[in-house]
């Protein structure tokens, strides 16, 4: 009951702030509630609370108004891997009603664009953070969610900066509360002399507001939404040199757009580096006398995660290198059966399903960990975890980098289900709709550059996995034929790259064994 009293007794916004203000220590992140707070949503994570509405003018920083029971949107974590995101697009708008699992926002991840859904009835009652803002940290607000459509209203100048406007002054304050007995009540706890230095923690608190532009040569902060310092911070742009148009001059996101604007007019229309197209813009630069062009491009958050793991693989995993050549006449020549066998069958109406010398490869890896299946396996610092089931990740590259969707359960897939499979991963690769599930848990890799005319290559261990299979192209070469003379053949070249910690040389080698004797001998994968 002590509580309720305390909400309802006109508190200014010092006090107001131990049920609201981030950074008091006292009640949290989004402050405690007149019932008890519910889980987030299964997708995403949030949290009911009262919050002070944003301030408008002078004193009024430190609002004396609540606003209604909500729940803050927070960027949700998608993937395993992932840390941040960026908001490609959000399927609602401010006002919009939101059904469950209604889908919220489009995010990207470190690996794909992946649909938000909500799973609460309610509505969006504010838009944190725009569509195209990057590297979002995963918990971050990103919106507001309300259970009834008549708080839409209360948010609509909302500014999450307000919530941690709590000076050491005020902090003070809220200690002296704090202490008092949870059975005391509000109007006993505050003498006149502790009314009379809240008046003046409120004032000073106050005044320490500055507007978005400080006077000449005065020692005034520039008050901006956090938001507006990330974009204003991507674009180059200094604060200073922006006019806010928000509460008390503050700086918001829309004002930030409005300056990019205005200095893209004046250098005649240049992009801006904050572009939400699919490519990113290169800056090029000339060395002075016009020698020595180059141009920098922007790294995507996709490949700053592939080259971190990249560069952990190479600086951690122990790794050494198996070679061999196949043979590779048997295999063309079944395929070349198959593939005229189903051409067949769709001139008279079936339905095509082509393979390629890749299908075979993941067939007969697949078939060669079933074998060994000590390549099919995990290094957990204190154990190696064995697998029983055989998912093979596939390299793919897309416009945005390198990716490895997984066959699942290759070895008891057959060549025609196993190219349906590839096909359909791959699409969905270069569109980037692949789900978590589709690209994270392979137990053993294959990248395949024949295609590209590569004779040969090492590959890199994708880990946690313990080894990857380098293919090159298939090539005639002029062999013995063991009767004193020659023949051509075709020969393809592989290289097994292996993690020593769990695959000791000989243990590479069987599989390496296993994998040609399946390829030069394709009926023996399929039996």
């Amino acid at each position: 009951m002590h509580t309720l009293r305390f909400l309802g007794s006109g508190a200014r916004l010092l006090r107001g702030s131990v049920y609201g203000a981030r950074g008091s220590g006292v009640a949290g992140a989004a402050g405690p509630c007149l019932r008890p707070p519910r889980a987030g949503p299964a997708t995403g994570s949030g949290s009911w609370g009262f919050l002070p509405r944003t301030a408008t003018a002078g004193a009024r920083a430190m609002s004396t108004e609540i606003l209604p029971e909500h729940r803050r949107i927070t960027m949700p974590k998608l993937s395993p891997t992932m840390e941040v995101g960026t908001i490609a697009g959000w399927r609602k708008a401010e006002g919009d009603a939101i059904d469950e699992n209604d889908v919220l926002a489009e995010i990207d991840t470190d690996k794909a664009s992946m649909e938000y859904n909500y799973s609460d009835v309610g509505f969006l009652a504010k838009i944190v953070l725009p569509e195209g803002t990057s590297d979002v940290k995963v918990g971050e607000l990103i919106g507001i969610y309300v259970e009834e459509e008549k708080d839409i209203a209360a948010f609509k100048d909302y500014d999450p900066l307000s919530e941690s406007l709590v000076t050491e002054a005020s902090s003070k304050e809220l200690a002296d509360v704090a202490a008092q007995p949870v059975d005391q009540d509000f109007e006993s706890a505050t003498t006149p002399a502790k009314q009379a230095s809240t008046d003046a923690a409120v004032q000073a608190s106050a005044a320490n507001v500055s507007t978005s532009k400080p006077a000449p040569g005065g020692d005034g902060r520039i008050v901006a939404s956090p938001a507006a310092r990330v974009r204003a911070a991507e674009t180059g742009l200094s604060l200073p040199e922006i006019d806010g148009s928000g509460p008390d001059g503050r700086i918001v996101v829309a004002d930030v757009l409005r300056a990019m604007e205005s200095t893209d007019s004046r250098s005649g229309g240049a992009p801006s580096p904050s572009s939400s197209s699919p490519a990113p813009s290169p800056i090029v630069a000339v060395m002075e006398g016009g020698v020595g062009m180059y141009e920098d491009v922007e790294v995507n958050r996709f490949q700053r995660v592939t080259a971190a793991r990249l560069l952990q693989s190479k600086q951690t995993i122990p790794h050494y290198y198996l070679s061999t050549e196949v043979m590779m006449d048997t295999l063309l020549t079944l395929r070349s059966k198959h593939n005229a066998a189903l051409a067949a069958a769709t001139a008279r109406g079936g339905a095509a399903a082509k393979v390629s010398v890749n299908d075979f490869v993941i067939k007969a890896a697949a078939a060669a960990l079933r074998k060994v299946s000590e390549v099919n396996s995990q290094w957990n610092d204190t154990s190696i975890r064995r697998f029983k089931n055989v998912d093979v990740s596939v390299a793919v590259q897309t416009e945005r980098g390198l990716i490895t969707p997984i066959v699942t359960d290759a070895d008891r897939k057959g060549l025609g289900e196993i190219s349906a499979d590839v096909k359909a991963l791959a699409g969905k690769a270069r569109e980037g709709t692949l789900q978590p599930h589709e690209f994270i848990g392979g137990t053993f890799s294959v990248s395949n550059l024949g295609m590209f005319g590569v004779n040969s290559f090492s590959a890199i261990v994708n880990p946690p996995q313990v080894a990857i299979l380098a293919v090159g192209a298939s090539l005639p070469k002029v062999v013995p034929d063991g009767t004193g003379g020659f023949q051509t053949t075709t020969v393809m070249s592989v290289t097994l790259s292996c993690d020593h910690r769990v695959v000791d040389g000989a243990v590479g080698a069987r599989w390496l064994q296993a994998f040609k004797s399946h390829i030069e001998d394709p009926v023996s994968m399929i039996l």
